[in-house]
């Protein structure tokens, strides 16, 4: 036994001995494999298993990033080499030290936001050579000097956003050839150089918000060297109009947000003239109507947002054209009524978000025009009269809404309309008369040159759209202008069809129509154009009024004036000259000797002639 034994732990002895020198042949095959790695990938395999982090950093072992909170770059020289990611964030640097970066070649992000930097020197980066992103957001910028970027050439994201930038002068983003992301956001920008993103053509995404710009063509001017663009945001711009030609043509641009424009009232018919749009946002300006005449310019669209906007009406053709859109937003507008055709063209929509409106009337059947495509309605925050007007939600299975709130009949009020639509129980609650309507005058004569209107009134228990057909046929509807011809409709009451500069072609019955989920009624009005008054030529309109009362005590006193004036101009001549000028009397005495004349020199008689002439001078 005890030789087996003894046998036994020989083996054993054996046995532990061979596994001990397999495992330390192993063991020592990795050690040399080990050793002839890189010193790169022993430091980072040092970070990644926490051994080296930095005091005061905190140290993420599967990505090898290091975000630390310092009050000065002291122990920058404490981070391992082969760092990915690192943020500096939070602290008091003021400045980027020149070859502060020199050894850290295989950083891929930097984070130097909410610090104080307020320049950035030449050569700040050098030896970044393989930084992708670089953030230098909340800090203290006001300029960027040229070269400030010098070697980032594979940086693709740079964020200056929250800085106090005002100028981007030329060539400042010099050495980032592969930039595809500029966050410029929230910076007081009012002019941008003609040359400021020479050699940065790669951008494909420009951020700009906030900027304090008196002219648009300021920022985006510069813009058209940027052939790859796809997206520009300009938010926040204190400008109330957008001319035309706002945007530059850019080939590849698809995407524009002008949002919170809060002043901005009007938008020019060719602002976005040549730009191939799928996406634009108007949110949260302050026009009062649809810049229908700017939009259908671009038929491209496939999203649009106007929410926010003071707009009270959508009007008929106001989106008619934009084939291709599909997402249609017109949040919190407070809307108070969709014309009829209002959405025609849109025959792509899908999306039509009215929420936020609670005065919106109810939508008709004929707003839509054809629904080619299932539309998702969204009307939260809208409560509506669930009559007949409503019946043809019903019989389309075009249009999805979630909820429509009846505020009326009583039966209904505050419920779901469409729990009763599904249980087909609403043929008898849903119906209303057919409108009443009326025509004042019945009979209208209207000067050739003059303005004529035409008033029909409606009074119905559901609210009626009213319609005016011209003498030629032609259906005049709400909010439309045709020329000289528009016609209003006020509270689906009364509409009133205006005609300015009537003509003797505008002759003829005109008819007004009202309907309703009910039916419809019509009223027929007889325009008569009479030939004008000859209008006095202009010189007889003011003969005419040449002697009025007032003119004529005018007239009185200015005659008095004058001739006082004359008598005491010559009273002032004539006296002085009077008192001044010398007076002469003249006596002549002349004699003659005395002469006899012969009958003949006499007439028969005789006698002698003789004359004295005396002649004196005096002065008195």
């Amino acid at each position: 036994m005890g030789d087996q034994t003894t046998t036994k732990l020989g083996q054993y002895l054996v046995y532990y001995l061979l596994t001990t020198q397999v495992l330390w042949t192993v063991g020592l095959h990795h050690l040399v494999q080990a050793e002839s790695t890189t010193d790169d990938t022993v430091e980072v395999d040092r970070v990644r298993r926490g051994v080296m982090c930095v005091t005061g950093c905190s140290c993420n072992s599967a990505t090898a990033t290091v975000t630390c909170i310092w009050s000065s770059l002291d122990a920058m020289s404490s981070v391992p080499v082969d760092t990915r990611a690192l943020s500096f964030r939070g602290g008091k640097l003021t400045k980027v030290p020149r070859g502060l970066f020199a050894n850290f070649a295989s950083l891929r992000t930097l984070h130097l936001d909410q610090n104080r930097i307020k320049t950035i020197a030449d050569g700040s980066f050098t030896g970044l050579s393989n930084l992708r992103r670089l953030t230098l957001s909340r800090n203290a910028l006001w300029v960027i000097p040229r070269n400030s970027f010098r070697g980032l050439q594979r940086v693709s994201r740079l964020d200056l956003s929250k800085n106090r930038i005002s100028v981007l002068s030329s060539y400042v983003f010099t050495g980032l050839a592969s930039l595809q992301t500029l966050d410029l956001r929230d910076n007081p920008v009012s002019f941008i150089t003609e040359n400021a993103f020479a050699g940065v053509t790669a951008i494909t995404r420009m951020y700009l918000r906030g900027c304090r710009v008196t002219n648009i063509a300021h920022i985006t001017k510069p813009l058209r060297t940027l052939l790859s663009l796809q997206t520009l945001q300009m938010q926040k711009f204190p400008l109330s109009y957008l001319p035309s030609k706002a945007i530059p043509y850019l080939p590849n641009l698809t995407s524009v947000d002008l949002s919170f424009w809060k002043g901005l009232r009007r938008v020019h018919p060719y602002a976005f003239s040549g730009l191939n749009l799928k996406t634009l946002s108007l949110n949260g300006g302050s026009l009062t109507g649809v810049p229908s005449q700017a939009i259908l310019k671009i038929p491209s669209l496939v999203n649009l947002s106007l929410s926010g906007n003071p707009i009270r009406y959508i009007q008929p053709y106001d989106f008619n054209g934009l084939n291709k859109l599909q997402n249609l937003y017109l949040k919190s507008l407070n809307i108070l009524d969709v014309r009829e055709m209002g959405f025609i063209g849109v025959d792509s929509l899908r999306v039509l978000d009215l929420s936020g409106n609670p005065q919106l009337q109810p939508l008709r059947r004929k707003v839509f025009g054809s629904l080619k495509t299932v539309v998702s309605l969204n009307i939260t925050g809208t409560t509506w009269k669930c009559d007949c007007n409503l019946k043809w939600f019903a019989l389309t299975p075009n249009v999805s809404i979630k909820a429509i709130t009846c505020n009326s009949p009583p039966l209904w009020r505050n419920k779901n309309l469409f729990t009763y639509l599904k249980t087909r129980a609403y043929d008898n609650l849903m119906t209303c008369s057919v409108p009443t309507v009326a025509v004042k005058p019945s009979a209208l004569n209207a000067s050739v040159g003059r303005d004529a209107k035409l008033s029909c009134f409606v009074s119905s228990g559901a609210a009626s759209t009213v319609n005016w057909i011209a003498p030629n046929k032609r259906v005049i509807l709400s909010g439309l202008p045709w020329g000289r011809i528009s016609m209003n409709q006020t509270l689906r009451s009364v509409g009133t069809l205006t005609i300015k500069n009537v003509t003797t072609a505008d002759a003829g019955k005109y008819v007004c129509l009202a309907y309703n989920g009910g039916g419809n009624r019509t009223a027929t009005v007889d325009l008569t154009v009479v030939p004008a008054v000859p209008t006095p030529p202009p010189y007889l309109l003011r003969m005419k009024h040449a002697y009025t009362r007032e003119n004529y005590i005018l007239s009185c006193l200015t005659g008095s004036l004058l001739f006082m004036g004359a008598v005491f101009g010559c009273y002032s001549i004539i006296f002085p000259c009077s008192r001044m000028c010398q007076a002469e009397t003249i006596a002549i005495k002349i004699d003659m000797p005395e002469t006899t004349l012969s009958p003949e020199q006499t007439g028969g008689r005789k006698g002698n002639v003789s004359a004295n002439l005396n002649i004196q001078r005096s002065t008195l």
